[in-house]
């Protein structure tokens, strides 16, 4: 019908789902988790940045929730926007985050251009 918004729908079949790991030191460096498992990690960082979003901010946040993150990982969150970390501290992403151990940077561009710490290697 004329004027009236199409709604999209996702199926995610989760059993299919490959969890990936970016290797340095190149974020294309991509591999399947199950090739480094058992293996140190140390810098680790979540983050969104260029495109982010809220809801995939509140989706770590939940699952972080009354979590802590590994004292030899790195948990960075990289707001792209000054709206993004308001969204955050309404729906309680901020203090989750805050909670399990995030660090957080200011608002800008970060990971995408390689900034932050470097694991030495």
């Amino acid at each position: 019908m004329k004027g009236v918004p199409t709604i999209l729908e996702h199926e995610i079949v989760l059993d299919e789902i490959v969890p990936l790991i970016a290797l340095p030191t190149s974020p294309g460096n991509v591999v399947p988790v199950s090739e480094v498992e058992g293996k140190k990690i140390s810098p680790s960082r979540y983050w969104f940045f260029c495109q982010s979003w809220t809801s995939g901010f509140w989706m770590v946040g939940a699952i972080v929730k009354d979590r802590s993150i590994h004292p030899e990982v790195s948990f960075d969150v990289n707001p792209t926007s000054r709206q993004i970390i308001q969204n955050m501290i309404k729906n309680k992403t901020f203090a989750n985050a805050d909670q399990a151990g995030a660090r957080f940077h200011q608002s800008g561009c970060m990971g995408c251009i390689g900034n932050g710490p470097s694991s030495g290697k």
